[in-house]
Parts: structure tokens; C-alpha cells; sequence
């Protein structure tokens, strides 16, 4: 004698929820890294972007943006301390490369190990203008050390302020007089040709 199973379709519904699940679970849901930089660098006197460089273990490179601190042509300044967010971030990522640009050269550079994605918030100050560390070393308070992990607990610069992004504008006068004469706020983009 056979017995015959029968399947309403909430059984097999509910059973096809639950592979779908277990087929989820086995698989791994796309990660975010979120880095925020912070320094004392002057934007955009000294400073005018950002390059943040994500690397394996064997410091082959995953992933790279570049973060303008300067929009032109409106003259609108980002100042430090600043955050991207990169999506679905490769889970071999170890490294985070920051480099300082002044006219698309580098001036500062340093490095942080990081253990998980999630957060990492990394301070390049002045101190490190110039430094040449050597592989495996980063710049951390003007002296090379061995790449620390982890984010930087003291970050100089402004705390950031998700409100306006922290986009400032330049020169905008704030305590000229009724009818006093303001010297024009000083350009920083090239003027447009026309």
C-alpha cells in the first residue's frame, strides 16, 4: 500500500519561502565601507581633493574615488572632515589608502588596516605633508609607523554635519554693514571663457 503525501499550496508556499531563506543565508549580503577623513589640511589652499584607495592583502587595488573638495564653477568648498560610502565592498578588502591632492599631485598620504567593513574614520594632518613611509608603514602624526588598525579616535577638523553635506561657500560676507562696500570673495575656479 502507498502513501501519498498531499500539498495544499500554503505547504508549498511556505516551503519554498524556507529554501529561499536557506539559499539567502548561505551567501554573502553586499557590504558597505564607510570612510570618513578628517585633518587640519586648509581646502583649497592646501587641499583640493581626496583619493581613497581600497586594497587586498597583497595591496592590489579594489577599488579607487576620487573626492573633490573644491566644485567648480561655483566656487563651493567641502571642507575636511569628509565621507563617502563605497557599496559592495569586495569582503578581501584589508587596506584603506588616503591620499591628500593639491592640483592633482600628492602631498600627504597615509594608511589604515582595516579588521571588518562597516566604519573607518582616518586623520591626515599636515604633519604628514611629504612623508615617504615604507611599505607596511603609514603616516600618523608626522611619524612613520607600522599601518595601525582601525580608526583614528582623535580626528582634528570640524565635526562633520550631515545636513548640508559639508559643502561651505566661499566668501560670503557675514558681518558687512548696510551699504558698506565688501571686497569680492576671492575665486579659486578658473574663470569661465566665454
Amino acid at each position: 500500500m502507498m502513501h501519498s503525501t498531499k500539498f495544499d499550496s500554503s505547504t508549498f508556499r511556505a516551503l519554498f519561502l524556507l529554501s529561499i531563506f536557506l539559499v539567502g543565508a548561505c551567501t554573502s549580503d553586499p557590504t558597505d565601507l564607510s570612510v570618513e577623513v578628517c585633518g587640519n589640511f586648509e581646502v583649497p589652499d592646501e587641499v583640493d581633493a581626496l583619493r581613497i584607495t581600497l586594497l587586498d592583502a597583497e595591496r592590489n587595488q579594489l577599488r579607487a574615488s576620487v573626492l573633490p573638495l573644491l566644485e567648480c564653477p561655483a566656487d563651493r568648498i567641502r571642507p575636511l572632515p569628509q565621507r563617502t560610502t563605497f557599496r559592495d565592498v569586495n569582503p578581501n578588502t584589508e587596506l584603506v589608502l588616503i591620499a591628500a591632492l593639491h592640483d592633482q599631485v600628492v602631498i600627504a598620504r597615509t594608511e589604515r588596516r582595516i579588521e571588518e567593513l562597516g566604519e573607518v574614520r582616518i586623520n591626515l594632518s599636515t604633519s604628514c605633508r611629504g612623508s615617504q613611509c615604507t611599505l607596511g608603514q603609514a603616516c600618523v602624526g608626522g611619524t612613520c609607523v607600522w599601518t595601525p588598525t582601525g580608526s583614528d579616535v582623535n580626528c582634528s577638523g570640524s565635526p562633520l554635519d550631515e545636513s548640508d553635506a559639508g559643502i561651505s561657500d566661499v566668501g560670503v560676507p557675514s558681518d558687512a554693514g548696510e551699504g558698506e562696500q565688501t571686497a569680492p570673495p576671492p575665486r579659486y575656479c578658473p574663470a569661465d571663457e566665454t
